[in-house]
Protein backbone atom coordinates (compact mmCIF):
# COMPACT_ATOMS: atom_id res chain seq x y z
CA UNK A 1 0.00 0.00 0.00
CA UNK A 2 2.80 2.45 -0.32
CA UNK A 3 2.15 3.32 -4.14
CA UNK A 4 -0.38 5.87 -4.16
CA UNK A 5 -1.96 6.93 -7.35
CA UNK A 6 -4.41 9.04 -9.13
CA UNK A 7 -5.76 10.70 -5.57
CA UNK A 8 -9.32 11.14 -6.23
CA UNK A 9 -12.25 11.98 -3.91
CA UNK A 10 -15.49 9.87 -5.19
CA UNK A 11 -18.66 11.64 -5.10
CA UNK A 12 -22.34 9.44 -4.81
CA UNK A 13 -20.71 6.41 -3.36
CA UNK A 14 -23.28 4.66 -0.93
CA UNK A 15 -22.68 4.25 2.39
CA UNK A 16 -20.17 3.72 4.14
CA UNK A 17 -18.46 5.37 1.42
CA UNK A 18 -20.15 8.86 1.68
CA UNK A 19 -17.93 11.45 3.22
CA UNK A 20 -14.36 9.78 2.26
CA UNK A 21 -11.37 10.93 0.54
CA UNK A 22 -11.02 7.39 -1.58
CA UNK A 23 -7.15 6.83 -2.79
CA UNK A 24 -6.57 4.18 -5.68
CA UNK A 25 -3.80 2.06 -4.79
CA UNK A 26 -2.10 -0.07 -7.19
CA UNK A 27 -0.80 -3.53 -6.96
CA UNK A 28 -3.78 -5.24 -5.19
CA UNK A 29 -5.51 -8.15 -6.98
CA UNK A 30 -8.59 -7.87 -5.27
CA UNK A 31 -11.78 -8.09 -7.26
CA UNK A 32 -15.26 -7.16 -5.54
CA UNK A 33 -17.01 -4.34 -4.08
CA UNK A 34 -15.86 -5.19 -0.06
CA UNK A 35 -14.46 -3.59 3.19
CA UNK A 36 -11.44 -4.98 4.72
CA UNK A 37 -9.44 -4.39 7.48
CA UNK A 38 -5.41 -3.91 6.84
CA UNK A 39 -2.94 -3.21 9.33
CA UNK A 40 -5.91 -1.86 11.48
CA UNK A 41 -7.15 0.52 8.16
CA UNK A 42 -10.26 -0.15 6.99
CA UNK A 43 -9.75 -0.93 2.63
CA UNK A 44 -12.11 -0.49 0.13
CA UNK A 45 -12.50 -2.25 -2.93
CA UNK A 46 -15.10 -0.26 -5.22
CA UNK A 47 -15.58 -1.13 -9.13
CA UNK A 48 -12.81 -3.74 -8.74
CA UNK A 49 -10.10 -1.13 -7.59
CA UNK A 50 -8.63 -1.13 -4.39
CA UNK A 51 -9.12 1.72 -2.47
CA UNK A 52 -7.99 2.84 0.83
CA UNK A 53 -10.77 5.90 2.96
CA UNK A 54 -9.89 8.63 4.43
CA UNK A 55 -12.91 10.96 5.80
CA UNK A 56 -12.87 14.13 4.20
CA UNK A 57 -12.28 17.39 6.52
CA UNK A 58 -15.12 19.86 6.48
CA UNK A 59 -14.31 23.37 8.53
CA UNK A 60 -17.66 25.23 9.44
CA UNK A 61 -18.16 28.17 11.09
CA UNK A 62 -21.05 30.92 11.92
CA UNK A 63 -21.61 34.27 13.31
CA UNK A 64 -24.34 34.43 15.58
CA UNK A 65 -26.64 35.18 13.23
CA UNK A 66 -26.30 32.01 11.35
CA UNK A 67 -25.26 29.82 14.68
CA UNK A 68 -29.04 27.76 14.42
CA UNK A 69 -28.31 26.95 10.91
CA UNK A 70 -24.86 25.49 11.25
CA UNK A 71 -26.95 22.67 13.67
CA UNK A 72 -29.04 21.83 11.41
CA UNK A 73 -25.93 21.64 8.94
CA UNK A 74 -23.05 19.67 10.77
CA UNK A 75 -26.03 17.23 11.70
CA UNK A 76 -26.50 16.79 7.62
CA UNK A 77 -22.95 16.52 7.58
CA UNK A 78 -22.67 13.72 10.51
CA UNK A 79 -25.47 12.03 8.68
CA UNK A 80 -23.10 11.99 5.49
CA UNK A 81 -19.95 10.89 7.50
CA UNK A 82 -18.12 13.83 6.95
CA UNK A 83 -15.17 14.53 9.56
CA UNK A 84 -16.65 18.26 10.81
CA UNK A 85 -14.75 20.61 12.45
CA UNK A 86 -16.77 23.33 14.32
CA UNK A 87 -14.87 26.45 14.41
CA UNK A 88 -17.46 28.47 16.16
CA UNK A 89 -19.21 30.45 17.22
CA UNK A 90 -20.98 27.86 19.45
CA UNK A 91 -23.62 30.12 21.07
CA UNK A 92 -26.53 32.17 19.23
CA UNK A 93 -25.52 35.62 21.54
CA UNK A 94 -23.86 37.89 22.02
CA UNK A 95 -23.24 38.77 18.59
CA UNK A 96 -19.14 38.32 16.94
CA UNK A 97 -17.79 39.60 14.06
CA UNK A 98 -18.03 37.45 11.19
CA UNK A 99 -14.44 37.71 9.38
CA UNK A 100 -12.82 36.09 12.03
CA UNK A 101 -14.82 33.33 11.91
CA UNK A 102 -14.58 33.68 8.16
CA UNK A 103 -10.30 33.85 8.36
CA UNK A 104 -10.64 31.00 10.69
CA UNK A 105 -12.29 28.51 8.75
CA UNK A 106 -10.60 29.99 5.41
CA UNK A 107 -7.13 29.79 6.20
CA UNK A 108 -8.02 26.03 7.54
CA UNK A 109 -9.17 25.14 3.80
CA UNK A 110 -6.36 26.48 2.19
CA UNK A 111 -4.00 24.88 3.34
CA UNK A 112 -5.84 21.04 2.48
CA UNK A 113 -5.65 19.88 -0.77
CA UNK A 114 -9.19 18.59 -0.48
CA UNK A 115 -10.35 20.56 2.28
CA UNK A 116 -14.24 21.61 2.04
CA UNK A 117 -15.25 24.23 4.15
CA UNK A 118 -18.77 25.65 4.91
CA UNK A 119 -19.46 29.47 6.41
CA UNK A 120 -23.12 30.70 7.44
CA UNK A 121 -24.42 34.60 8.49
CA UNK A 122 -27.69 36.29 7.47
CA UNK A 123 -26.73 37.03 3.86
CA UNK A 124 -23.73 34.75 3.38
CA UNK A 125 -22.22 38.44 1.98
CA UNK A 126 -19.93 39.18 4.56
CA UNK A 127 -18.19 36.22 5.01
CA UNK A 128 -17.64 35.37 1.17
CA UNK A 129 -15.92 38.95 1.57
CA UNK A 130 -13.90 38.06 4.61
CA UNK A 131 -12.98 34.36 3.12
CA UNK A 132 -11.61 35.22 -0.36
CA UNK A 133 -9.68 37.72 1.39
CA UNK A 134 -7.57 34.24 2.51
CA UNK A 135 -5.26 33.10 -0.44
CA UNK A 136 -6.11 29.75 -1.45
CA UNK A 137 -9.66 29.87 -0.25
CA UNK A 138 -12.50 30.29 -2.70
CA UNK A 139 -15.39 31.08 -1.29
CA UNK A 140 -18.74 30.95 -3.05
CA UNK A 141 -22.13 32.44 -2.09
CA UNK A 142 -25.17 29.91 -2.96
CA UNK A 143 -28.89 30.24 -2.35
CA UNK A 144 -30.18 26.91 -4.07
CA UNK A 145 -28.90 23.27 -5.01
CA UNK A 146 -27.95 24.82 -8.86
CA UNK A 147 -25.80 27.44 -7.53
CA UNK A 148 -24.29 25.20 -5.60
CA UNK A 149 -23.73 22.62 -8.50
CA UNK A 150 -22.01 25.38 -10.57
CA UNK A 151 -19.91 27.02 -7.79
CA UNK A 152 -18.38 23.89 -8.26
CA UNK A 153 -18.42 22.45 -11.73
CA UNK A 154 -17.43 26.17 -13.27
CA UNK A 155 -15.32 27.54 -10.50
CA UNK A 156 -14.24 24.85 -8.14
CA UNK A 157 -15.49 26.23 -4.62
CA UNK A 158 -13.77 25.15 -1.68
CA UNK A 159 -15.91 26.78 1.05
CA UNK A 160 -19.94 27.14 0.61
CA UNK A 161 -21.06 30.35 1.68
CA UNK A 162 -25.16 30.28 2.87
CA UNK A 163 -27.37 33.30 4.02
CA UNK A 164 -29.70 32.51 6.46
CA UNK A 165 -31.98 34.60 5.50
CA UNK A 166 -32.89 33.31 2.10
CA UNK A 167 -32.01 29.95 2.34
CA UNK A 168 -35.21 27.59 3.08
CA UNK A 169 -34.78 24.89 5.86
CA UNK A 170 -36.22 22.08 3.98
CA UNK A 171 -33.23 23.45 0.95
CA UNK A 172 -30.13 22.72 3.44
CA UNK A 173 -29.84 19.09 2.54
CA UNK A 174 -30.41 19.11 -0.82
CA UNK A 175 -27.97 22.13 -1.60
CA UNK A 176 -24.94 20.32 0.86
CA UNK A 177 -25.13 17.07 -1.39
CA UNK A 178 -25.18 18.87 -4.36
CA UNK A 179 -22.07 20.83 -3.19
CA UNK A 180 -20.21 18.16 -1.96
CA UNK A 181 -21.61 15.05 -4.89
CA UNK A 182 -20.42 17.78 -7.92
CA UNK A 183 -17.06 17.84 -9.37
CA UNK A 184 -14.74 20.34 -11.33
CA UNK A 185 -15.69 20.14 -14.94
CA UNK A 186 -12.05 21.76 -15.82
CA UNK A 187 -11.51 22.47 -19.33
CA UNK A 188 -12.31 26.11 -20.10
CA UNK A 189 -12.93 26.94 -16.84
CA UNK A 190 -9.50 25.34 -15.58
CA UNK A 191 -8.27 28.67 -17.57
CA UNK A 192 -10.97 30.90 -16.24
CA UNK A 193 -9.73 29.73 -12.37
CA UNK A 194 -6.44 29.86 -13.26
CA UNK A 195 -6.54 33.57 -13.66
CA UNK A 196 -8.74 34.45 -10.99
CA UNK A 197 -5.38 32.64 -8.93
CA UNK A 198 -3.25 35.18 -10.99
CA UNK A 199 -5.20 38.00 -9.96
CA UNK A 200 -4.51 36.85 -6.54
CA UNK A 201 -1.05 36.73 -6.96
CA UNK A 202 -0.79 40.23 -7.90
CA UNK A 203 -0.07 39.16 -11.66
CA UNK A 204 -1.94 40.66 -14.95
CA UNK A 205 -3.81 38.67 -16.79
Amino acid sequence: MSRVSDVSCYRNLPRPFQGFLIHKVKGWGLTRTSIYDINGKDVYVINNVLVRGEQMKVYIGADHRGYGFKKKIIKVLNDQKYDVIDMGSYESSPSCDYPKIAYKVASKVAKLRDGRGILICMSGIGQAMAANKVRGAYAALCYNAQSAALSRKHNNANILVLGAKFVKEREIGRIIRTWFETDFEGGRHRRRVNQIKKIEKGLKI
